[in-house]
């Protein structure tokens, strides 16, 4: 036969793929992604589970998110008591979130900071 192909030669005829998905990523080689957001005094870029989120809603309600998933504008703070008092001092919260913040979550966030 002339023009025959030999197996070595046959286009579909390659080597085995490996565990690898159609981007020719490896799933087993997988990295997660540790997210990051950044403290309002410090201005520390720091992993999420390392700081605490306070929120405010719309109605300008104020409250501490401890899961992170509340709804409403959030600001990150990282708990230390010398973060903490000089957020009150400055006003970081206030500013951050739009809303006066009451004195009471800055309490909670100081229990918080010595657990």
């Amino acid at each position: 036969m002339v023009g025959a192909l030999t197996s070595s030669q046959k286009p579909w005829h390659k080597a085995k793929a490996s565990f690898t998905d159609k981007r020719g990523d490896s799933r087993l080689n997988k990295v997660k992604k540790i997210p990051l957001r950044t403290c309002v005094v410090t201005k520390e870029v720091l992993p999420k589970k390392a700081l605490v989120r306070i929120c405010a809603t719309k109605e300008g309600v104020v409250s501490i998110d401890l899961n992170g998933k509340a709804p409403g504008r959030g600001a990150y703070l990282k708990l230390s008591k010398e973060v903490i008092l000089l957020a009150k001092k400055t006003k970081a919260l206030d500013k951050k979130l739009e809303t006066q913040v009451p004195d009471d979550i800055y309490e909670e966030l100081l229990k918080l900071a010595h657990e």
